[in-house]
């Protein structure tokens, strides 16, 4: 059958017509682009606000926690069956203690010669931890210490141990309690906090130690960093917001403050975040 004229012409127009709308709609698209790219977009003043607010909350979330440990482990040291070494009794109180407080990942008790004889879960293997630094630290100083990253020796996971001495009658020492905390906590705050792709979340101190960093937790907890450029500026001040280079060679705007109250080999510890710029 042959087309009519009227339909020919029809089909012109409707094609006519779908081009001028192509036409359009990439008009309309590209001046949306123009319009976003040279309009107005967060300054660095409102990021820094933002970035400050958020460092503010993980630090008071990271207080919170490490805070709480001390009076925590300074009641349990005062329990008889932990100062007499009732490894059955003790462990039941820790097993009980850590349901309470399941941000940690295990609580436990020493003897002086360091050999693990609490637990807040069962272990096939006996530990001692006279090598780990924390141990010297607590038994050095006779106070609370926080511990250096480490792999949990029965759980396999980062963690971050706080140890508490226990003393004798003569004062001296006679061994300790200790509460490791996952270092997943930084992911669960990462995640809450809906930090964008390529944000850190450090905390170091200030010899740039770096006691955790977020991502890449097993890449770089546990290093030093002396030349790491945020403890330059921690130096001059206990709170504040900068543009520098990170641990990775990217470059971000970075907020950071001290932890009240937390320290790491006597002096203040710092937690930060950085925001791809």
């Amino acid at each position: 059958m042959v087309e009519s004229f009227p339909a020919k012409l029809l089909g012109f127009a409707s094609s006519k017509l779908l081009i001028t709308v192509a036409i359009l709609l990439v008009l309309a698209i590209g001046g949306a682009y123009v319009a976003w790219k040279n309009g107005p977009h967060p300054s660095d003043t409102e990021r820094q606000a933002e970035t400050m607010r958020l460092v503010r909350l993980a630090a008071k979330d990271a207080q919170d926690l490490f805070g709480g440990t001390r009076p925590l482990l300074s009641s349990l040291i005062q329990i008889p069956a932990v100062r007499e070494k009732d490894g059955a009794r003790c462990s039941e109180i820790l097993a009980e203690t850590i349901t309470q407080h399941p941000f940690y990942e295990r609580l436990a008790a020493s003897d002086k010669n360091g050999d693990i004889f609490c637990l807040s879960s069962p272990i096939e293997e006996p530990i001692n931890i006279t090598d780990r630094a924390y141990f010297q630290r607590a038994k050095e100083t006779r106070d609370f210490v926080v511990g250096d990253y480490s792999i949990g020796r029965s759980s396999k996971v980062p963690v971050l141990v706080f140890a508490y001495p226990l003393l004798d009658v003569n004062g001296e020492f006679d061994g300790l309690v200790l509460a490791s905390v996952s270092l997943r906590w930084l992911e669960n705050f990462a995640a809450q906090a809906q930090l964008p792709d390529g944000a850190v979340i450090t905390i170091f101190d200030m010899n740039g130690f770096i006691l955790a960093r977020y991502p890449s937790i097993e890449e770089w907890s546990g290093k030093e960093v002396p030349e790491y450029p945020l403890v330059k500026f921690a130096a001059a001040q206990q709170e504040g917001s900068t543009i520098a280079t990170g641990l990775d060679n990217k470059e971000r705007l970075y907020a950071f403050t001290a932890m009240p109250g937390v320290r790491f080999d006597g002096g203040a510890v710092y937690l930060s975040i950085g925001l791809p710029r």
